[in-house]
């Protein structure tokens, strides 16, 4: 696998919703009775962007690997949501890497 980086960028940018995308398809094929999106929407995106929060996305040569977003109220305690890794990418400590540098945000 080539290098991994990982990146903050906008939690509208096409890259975060098309990782957020797969996130809701990944859950939708998990679960029998499959996922609602509407019953779990994204938090409000200025939520995910500084100061109050902030949006990952972990990228190779190919493009998006996965994502990971934090949503807050610019307080002091916020929420991990939205952490997923593409399926080619699982097994690698991807998912650890994003808890991390979502943690350290």
């Amino acid at each position: 696998m080539h290098p991994v980086t990982v990146h903050l960028i906008d939690p509208l940018a096409p890259e975060a919703v098309a990782c957020r995308a797969a996130y809701f398809a990944t859950l939708n094929a998990r679960f029998p009775e499959g996922f609602d999106v509407a019953a779990a929407p994204d938090p409000d995106p200025a939520a995910m962007r500084a100061p109050r929060g902030t949006f990952l996305v972990a990228y190779a040569q190919a493009g998006p690997l996965g994502c990971v977003a934090l949503s807050g109220d610019g307080g002091a305690v916020a929420e991990v949501k939205r952490l997923w890794v593409a399926p080619e990418a699982r097994g690698q400590g991807l998912a650890r890497r994003l808890m991390a540098e979502v943690e350290a945000a």
